[in-house]
C-alpha cells in the first residue's frame, strides 16, 4: 500500500472564507476565572455571522435543542366545586419519583364540614389543571450526565453546521472499537467540562512526545441567535440525542389565579458528549493547532474556523497520544471495464479493521471519503466505458446526446487550469447531471439492465449531483468531500457464505470473494442523508448505510487507517 498525498475532508468548496476575527464582545468577556484545577476555562472564539439578522453565540442548551424525547404536556383542565387546598409539595420542595398514585402527597383538601379558621395556608380554587395521569409537564435533560446509559454510541454523533466530519467520523470509529475511551477522557462538574486530549511536544523524549493537554470548557454550545428575538435560537454546532426513557421526575402543586395546578418536571438523559467534544476540539485547536503539533494563535482566529476540514488520521493522536502505532492513506483502484475485480489491498484493510493480522491489544481505525475531483474523474471514466459498449445503440439518440454533452463538459473541466473557471465548469456539470437523473426521464439508470452498467453510472451521477454540499436533500448516493466511519464489513463468497480469511491466504482466495454479495456498513456523521436514489426522503436510520464491496470500491477513493494500542 502506497502513501499518497493527503486530502483535507470536510472543507466546503466554492464558498467564501468565514471572517475569523472575534467580536469585541467575545474578546472582552470570554476570559473566565481560574478553575480550582488550575485550568483556565474558556470557550472557543466566536465566528462572525454571515447570515443577516443572526449572530453566532455560545448559549446554554435545553431540552428543545436535542433530538428525541417526548413532547411536553399542557394537562387537562376541569372545573371543580369551590374548595380550599393547602399545598404540601411546592416547586421548592418537590417529590422525586417517576410516578405518583395519590394526589394527597401534593396537596390537602379542606373538608367541607370542618370549621374554617385562619390557621394554615389554605387557598381557594375553582379549577384544577392537570392530574397524576396527565400533569402539566415540562421536560428537561439531566445536566450532570454526558452519555445515555453511561456510555457513548455512534448514533449520538450528529454533525451540525461546522465542517468537522473528519473529526466526528474518527470519533465514531473510536466509539465503535473502544467505547470506554471517550468516557475516560471527559469529566463534568456542574457546567464545567474537562476533556483530556494530547498535544505534541518536540522537546520531550522520543516515544513520549505526545503529552497531556486538558481542555476546559462550559456546557454552552454555538447557536444562531436572532438579532430581533433573543429567545429565537438554533444550534449551529453538532446536536445531541435525548433518551427515550424517563430517568426521574419531580412533582409539585401550585395555585395560580384560583387554579390548582399539578406539575411534573420530567428529566431525561442526553448525549451531550459529542457536541462538547467538538467544542473542546475547537478550543484545543486555538491553543495547540488543529492536530496538536503547533502552538495556536490564541489571540485572533476562531477554533471553529481552524477545524473546518481536515484529516481523520491526524485526529487519533489527540485521543491516544503515544499509543498510536502507525498511520497511512490508501487510494484504491477502480476500472469500469473490470467492475467485478476485487481490490485485495482494500479487502486487507477491511480485515485488519476487524482485527485480522493485528496484535491482541491493537485496533485499526478506518474512515473513507472521495474528493470532488476524484468523483468527476470516475464519472468521466464510467461514461467513456459506456460509450464503447455495443448495447448503447439500443437506446435513444436523446440519451446519447445528453451523455455526450455531459462527457464533453467533464473533459473541459479536466483540461481547465484556472481555479475560478474550473468552478464555473463544475457548476455546469452539476446542472447537466441534475437534468439526467430527473426521476422517470431515463428510468433504466436505476435498473440492473445491461448487467448493471447503467446503475453504476447512476451512482456516480448521484455523487456529482451533491458536489459542494455534505448534507443536501434530494437524490443522492454518498457525498463527496465528506468523511464516513467504516463500521463493519462482511466478506462473502459467490454462494453468499461468509468467508473467514487470514492475510496470508487472501490472495489465494481473490476469485472466491463476491464483490456484489460482500457488504460494508458505513455511517454518515450527520446521522442522516444516506442513499436516496429517487429523492423520496431520508429513511431515518441514524446515518447507517450498507453498500456492496463493488459499490464501495467504485464510489470511494481515499481510505485513512490508523493502528493504535487499546
Amino acid at each position: 500500500m502506497k502513501k499518497r498525498r493527503q486530502l483535507n475532508i470536510g472543507q466546503k468548496q466554492n464558498e467564501e472564507q468565514i471572517n475569523r476575527q472575534p467580536s469585541a464582545e467575545q474578546s472582552n468577556s470570554a476570559r473566565q476565572e481560574e478553575m480550582s484545577t488550575g485550568l483556565q476555562e474558556k470557550n472557543p472564539k466566536l465566528l462572525v455571522s454571515s447570515e443577516k439578522g443572526w449572530d453566532l453565540k455560545h448559549r446554554g442548551i435545553g431540552f428543545e435543542d436535542g433530538i428525541g424525547g417526548p413532547a411536553e404536556s399542557i394537562g387537562h383542565s376541569k372545573e371543580k366545586e369551590k374548595k380550599e387546598v393547602r399545598l404540601k409539595r411546592t416547586e421548592d420542595n418537590p417529590i422525586r419519583r417517576k410516578s405518583l398514585t395519590n394526589e394527597k402527597s401534593l396537596f390537602q383538601e379542606r373538608p367541607k364540614t370542618k370549621k374554617k379558621t385562619n390557621q394554615g395556608d389554605w387557598q381557594s380554587v375553582r379549577v384544577q389543571k392537570g392530574d397524576l395521569e396527565n400533569p402539566i409537564t415540562s421536560n428537561h435533560f439531566v445536566g450532570e450526565d454526558l452519555f445515555l446509559k453511561n456510555k457513548p454510541k455512534k448514533e449520538d454523533i450528529i454533525q451540525g453546521g461546522i465542517g468537522s466530519c473528519y473529526f466526528l467520523a474518527a470519533m465514531g470509529s473510536i466509539v465503535q472499537s473502544d467505547p470506554k475511551k471517550i468516557p475516560s477522557m471527559m469529566e463534568i462538574q456542574g457546567d464545567s467540562v474537562t476533556v483530556q486530549f494530547y498535544r505534541f511536544d518536540s522537546n520531550a523524549p522520543d516515544g513520549q512526545q505526545w503529552v497531556p493537554a486538558p481542555i476546559q470548557i462550559d456546557t454552552s454550545l454555538l447557536q444562531w441567535v436572532s438579532q430581533n428575538d433573543k429567545q429565537n435560537s438554533q444550534l449551529f454546532a453538532s446536536t445531541f440525542r435525548i433518551g427515550e426513557n424517563l430517568k426521574y421526575a419531580e412533582w409539585h402543586a401550585d395555585v395560580e389565579n384560583k387554579s390548582l395546578i399539578v406539575k411534573k418536571d420530567a428529566y431525561y438523559e442526553a448525549a451531550i458528549w459529542a457536541p462538547l467534544m467538538e467544542k473542546a476540539f475547537a478550543r484545543f485547536s486555538e491553543l495547540y493547532g488543529q492536530y496538536g503539533d503547533a502552538l495556536g494563535d490564541d489571540s485572533t482566529e476562531s477554533g471553529y474556523s481552524q477545524i473546518e476540514g481536515g484529516l481523520s488520521n491526524s485526529i487519533y493522536p489527540l485521543f491516544y497520544g503515544n499509543d498510536v502505532q502507525a498511520t497511512d492513506y490508501y487510494f484504491n483502484r477502480y476500472d469500469p471495464a473490470n467492475s467485478q475485480e476485487v481490490d485485495l489491498d482494500l479487502v486487507q484493510l477491511l480485515l485488519q479493521h476487524q482485527g485480522v493480522g493485528l496484535e491482541q491489544d491493537e485496533k485499526m481505525h478506518l474512515t473513507t471519503s472521495i474528493s470532488p475531483n476524484y468523483s468527476m474523474e470516475r464519472l468521466t471514466d464510467q461514461i467513456h466505458h459506456i460509450f464503447i459498449q455495443e448495447f448503447l445503440k439500443n437506446y435513444s439518440v436523446d440519451f446519447y446526446s445528453d451523455l455526450h454533452t455531459l462527457y464533453n463538459r467533464l473533459l473541459d473541466w479536466s483540461s481547465t487550469v484556472d481555479v475560478s473557471e474550473k468552478l464555473i465548469v463544475r457548476e455546469d456539470i452539476v446542472k447537466l447531471v441534475q437534468e439526467m437523473i430527473t426521476p422517470n426521464k431515463w428510468g433504466f439508470l436505476n435498473s440492473d439492465v445491461e448487467e448493471g452498467e447503467f446503475r453504476r453510472l447512476q451512482d456516480l451521477l448521484l455523487v456529482v449531483n451533491q458536489l459542494g454540499d455534505d448534507s443536501g436533500i434530494g437524490q443522492r448516493f454518498v457525498y463527496a468531500w465528506h468523511a464516513y466511519t467504516i463500521v463493519d464489513s462482511r466478506i462473502h463468497n459467490h454462494q453468499n457464505q461468509r468467508l473467514s480469511l487470514s492475510l496470508a491466504d487472501l490472495a489465494a482466495n481473490q476469485a472466491n470473494i463476491s464483490p456484489t454479495l460482500s457488504t460494508i456498513t458505513i455511517r454518515n456523521p450527520h446521522g442522516r442523508n444516506v442513499e436516496d436514489r429517487l429523492g423520496t426522503g431520508d429513511p431515518g436510520n441514524d446515518g447507517f448505510m450498507d453498500v456492496t464491496l463493488e459499490e464501495f470500491q467504485r464510489v470511494f477513493k481515499q481510505f485513512e487507517h490508523t493502528t493504535v494500542k487499546k
